[in-house]
């Protein structure tokens, strides 16, 4: 059976424990971090926060383009969070559109 993180009903707290855990899983070493960025073996994932400040835009800019999927997310049940190297691309994209 696989279950969705809604049917699951976690608190804020166990959702960032199962994504650390995830996050050990992935890149199978037994480190745990706490950080929001976490480098896997996926790549690195920054807050909405961090792209903000790497971009150079408003984090609220960040969530409506989130929300409108014209930027590349991975959503963790009601939390965003951005690979840096998805977004290097969609970049590349960008300015080969223009």
């Amino acid at each position: 059976m696989i279950w969705t993180v809604h049917q699951l009903s976690l608190t804020d707290r166990e959702l960032a424990e199962l994504a650390d855990l995830v996050a050990e899983r992935v890149r199978g070493d037994g480190h745990r971090s706490s950080r929001a960025a976490e480098t896997t073996g996926t790549g690195t994932l920054l807050t909405a926060d961090e792209l903000a400040e790497i971009l150079g835009v408003p984090t609220g800019w960040i969530y409506r383009q989130s929300r409108a999927r014209t930027i590349p997310t991975v959503k963790l049940g009601r939390y965003y969070r951005y690979r840096l190297e998805a977004i290097e691309r969609w970049i590349v994209e960008r300015e080969q559109a223009a």
